[in-house]
């Protein structure tokens, strides 16, 4: 696992150092068999909000809370959707 095999989340990221990082933590986490939980911790945080970013940027945006959703077109089996695919915050 790379960062770079990550492209959408990069690409929504407040600070791609940070989120480099907790690819980082999250990969050798893997290849370990364990992580610090101080660093997961922060890895999961980071992760987390990458992933919001990310949803706002590529789908939220476009096709929820847009056009469809300010002109009043929005379907409630959209709206419905919408509420079930939103991403959740990772669990601390």
């Amino acid at each position: 696992m790379h960062p770079n095999d990550f492209p959408l989340l990069r690409a929504a990221a407040q600070s791609l150092t940070r989120l480099d990082a907790a690819l980082v933590v999250i990969s050798n986490g893997i290849a370990d068999g364990a992580t610090r939980n101080v660093a997961l911790q922060d890895a999961k945080f980071t992760l987390s909000n990458a992933v919001e970013n990310a949803w706002r940027k590529h789908v939220s945006d476009h096709y929820f809370t847009g056009e469809a959703c300010r002109n009043g077109k929005m379907s409630e089996i959209l709206r419905e959707l919408f509420y079930k695919l939103l991403p959740a915050k990772v669990a601390a």
